[in-house]
């Protein structure tokens, strides 16, 4: 896309990141007629948690609460039918087991990304400013590809960018740590310490737990794990809590 064309275009929405919410909002645009969206990701291909993609470790929810399903049903984009695209559906019947797994997660999403020409990659969102005159949001925009400068404007703003991994301040260059996000790229370089720690009592921790308490006789270090709770808490899947996520509570 050329800054001319991106400068002189004002879109109905301008999407700035893509995880899964912007994702499965522009899923959920694309057959809408009359309706022009852009979305924007820094990344030059969609991935999701790579630094997680840990081999068995599970979704919490199972695969209705995909990218469109509880929204749309009807959706070219559902999990579904991605299955039937794939010819993998019969499969995943026979297989019984609702929770999909991080990694077809992570394929699933990729399928459903490849298929949208509102999402263009490799665009780095600089700054944002709201043009009164105009009465739109302006996005400077660094075009990672060609080096070069864009503006996109469009009429309502939908920022997705996930959170950002935060170490403590004591954590220098020095040490051997590791966020959560970066382990897998991080995790040969850890086991050859002598002691591994784990922080947090979320569910990223008891699948890093997990994952090298299965290297340790083979490493030969020893594994601890620490969280400010009282206790390890279970995942809440409870018939009264998941309510509380539904529209007609809200």
């Amino acid at each position: 896309m050329k800054g001319s064309q991106a400068a002189d275009t004002i879109y109905d929405v301008l999407g700035v990141g893509l995880g899964p919410f912007n994702l499965g909002l522009a899923c959920l645009m694309a057959p809408v007629e009359n309706l022009t969206a852009v979305f924007l990701e820094r990344k030059s291909a969609f991935s999701w948690h790579d630094g997680m993609m840990i081999p068995g470790t599970t979704l919490q929810n199972n695969f209705m609460a995909d990218l469109v399903t509880l929204a749309d049903p009807t959706s070219a984009f559902t999990y579904l039918n991605y299955c039937k695209q794939q010819g993998k559906i019969y499969r995943y019947y026979f297989r019984e087991n609702f929770y999909l797994t991080r990694q077809e997660y992570n394929r699933y999403c990729q399928w459903a990304a490849s298929q949208l020409d509102s999402v263009h990659y490799e665009r780095h969102v600089t700054a944002l400013a709201y043009d009164d005159a105009d009465q739109c949001y302006v996005a400077t925009v660094t075009d990672l590809c060609n080096q070069c400068q864009l503006q996109y404007r469009a009429h309502r703003l939908v920022v997705g960018i996930g959170s950002m991994p935060s170490l403590p301040a004591c954590v220098g260059e020095d040490y051997l740590s590791a966020h959560s996000g970066q382990y897998l790229r991080q995790k040969a370089r850890l086991q050859k310490a002598r002691r591994i720690t784990v922080i947090g009592s979320g569910q990223s921790g008891a699948e890093i737990y997990y994952d090298l308490l299965h290297d340790m006789e083979q490493h030969d270090y020893e594994l601890y794990w620490i969280t400010r709770s009282s206790r390890f808490f279970q995942m809440e899947t409870g018939k009264l809590t998941l309510e509380l996520i539904t529209p007609d509570y809200a």
